[in-house]
């Protein structure tokens, strides 16, 4: 099973020992560029707007601002890097069940030796899984990881990597494969 580790900027949990230094970067670019973001829609426009009285529409462009940074900023944090690395056998995911629980919905489940936090990339395509989900609270590590997936499409097969502590596992370095039934 070939693995390569991700860096997720948007928690340092997450990074890998190889890319540590790059990552804890990217970390505190995508924080200042959010705190920036915020400070411009919470203090920029009532400033200017006392001064100027442009205010409103400033907050208006800082507010689309924040909204086309946000798919930027969550898929630098979701790149896995293309540094290989070895995992440690206590957070390789074991016992991985696809659960369709209904034609829109799936539920996926590993467990791992060790607690660690856990996440699901997966898309349409073997090449391109732009997508992630997240467990129902993210940020606790455990041993029995529990994912929902939500409004798939229904009869169309979708491949996914499960993302262990930091760590990317598959199938010998292939992403994993589901089908959800058709309606």
């Amino acid at each position: 099973m070939t693995m390569f580790s991700p860096i997720w900027a948007s928690t340092n949990v997450y990074t890998a020992q190889a890319n540590q230094s790059n990552s804890s970067i990217q970390s505190w670019i995508i924080w200042g560029v959010v705190i920036a973001l915020i400070m411009a829609i919470l203090i920029l426009p009532r400033y200017l707007n006392k001064m100027l009285n442009i205010g409103p529409v400033l907050g208006v462009l800082a507010f689309i601002a924040m909204a086309l940074a946000l798919p930027y900023a969550i898929k630098v944090t979701l790149s896995p890097t293309n540094t290989p690395s070895r995992a440690s056998s206590d957070i390789q995911p074991s016992n991985i069940n696809v659960e369709l629980t209904g034609p829109e919905e799936v539920v996926i489940t590993w467990q791992t030796n060790v607690p660690v936090l856990g996440a699901i990339r997966y898309g349409t395509t073997a090449d391109n899984l732009e997508m992630a989900a997240f467990a129902l609270d993210p940020l606790e590590k455990k041993i029995n990881h529990e994912t929902p997936i939500a409004n798939l499409q229904p009869n169309t097969t979708y491949y996914y990597h499960i993302i262990s502590g930091d760590q990317k596992f598959g199938d010998n370095g292939q992403p994993l494969q589901f089908t959800t039934p058709a309606q």
